[in-house]
């Protein structure tokens, strides 16, 4: 039973840190990995004259890339906010942890999509979504 027990926590603590994809208790796919920031790039393809545009994460893993969007369109102030804030918690830590569900391999490519949910520093004081509640 002890060993079963170890095995079980071991594993899970093992795959938060060396997999794209645990699952938690709700059965949903998550990418949850601390990544080195230099990694990592925030966007916001809006345009100043635009009301809403895309704002997505991008991190290159090998040759796999790792999209995360939001999925509705973004206001411009509230893009270009979430771009500064991801570059500069970028600029204070060289690592930080993203954190994505919904994933969708794209076919005949190296890329998934996901629903981007938070960037996060190491320590967890600093969290940065587009929606509240998914910092908790």
């Amino acid at each position: 039973m002890k060993t079963t027990f170890f095995f079980i926590i071991s594993s899970f603590f093992t795959s938060t840190n060396t997999h794209a994809t645990p699952m938690y208790s709700d059965e949903v796919p998550r990418f949850e990995k601390i990544v080195l920031s230099k990694n990592v790039l925030a966007e916001c393809d809006a345009e100043k004259s635009d009301e809403r545009g895309p704002f997505g994460v991008t991190y290159k893993d090998g040759t796999i890339t790792h999209t995360f969007i939001v999925m509705t369109g973004v206001y411009y102030d509230t893009c270009k906010s979430l771009e500064k804030k991801i570059n500069s918690l970028k600029r204070k830590e060289s690592k930080i942890i993203i954190i994505g569900t919904e994933k969708n391999p794209q076919k005949d490519s190296q890329e998934i999509i996901w629903r981007w949910r938070a960037v996060k520093s190491l320590s967890g004081k600093e969290c940065i979504s587009y929606f509240e509640n998914d910092c908790f």
